[in-house]
């Protein structure tokens, strides 16, 4: 959360971002629900409020992405949207374990829909590396010296 202030400042403020930078937000989603997930690994009879919040925090900076999706997306499939995927799957690991650990509630409906994201997410950004690979586009060419 502490580098979260920085990065809009600097998307606030900062001249704007290249291009071939925006994919890499998709990172952003990560630390709320990796730690989420972890609080409960590691102290699985605490209540669940942390990891409820964390979770919570997740689907916020999730729908935050999808906002910019449109803005990141004028950038080519590159490896940077892998970036997008920890976030992603992280997310959707955090409310299983939380199933698995007997949490009842909305948690239990949100579980699979964040699964099958996840998994769409993979599958989307899998596929759009292997086009661009085989079109031999994946990486830059080298500046020629």
């Amino acid at each position: 959360m502490a580098i979260e202030s920085v990065l809009l400042h600097r998307l606030f403020t900062a001249p704007n971002t290249a291009s071939a930078l925006r994919p890499t937000l998709g990172i952003q989603l990560a630390p709320p629900v990796v730690g989420g997930s972890r609080a409960n690994r590691m102290a699985p009879q605490a209540p669940f409020l942390l990891a409820h919040s964390m979770i919570g925090y997740g689907v916020l900076q999730a729908l935050i992405l999808l906002r910019l999706l449109p803005w990141i997306r004028k950038e080519p499939t590159s490896p940077s949207y892998w970036a997008f995927t920890f976030g992603a799957t992280a997310l959707a690991i955090a409310p299983i374990r939380l199933v698995l650990l007997g949490d009842e509630g909305v948690i239990r409906f949100l579980a699979p829909v964040l699964f099958g994201i996840a998994n769409l997410v993979v599958i989307i950004v899998s596929v759009g590396t292997i086009y661009r690979l085989l079109e031999g586009r994946l990486l830059p060419r080298p500046a020629a010296q």
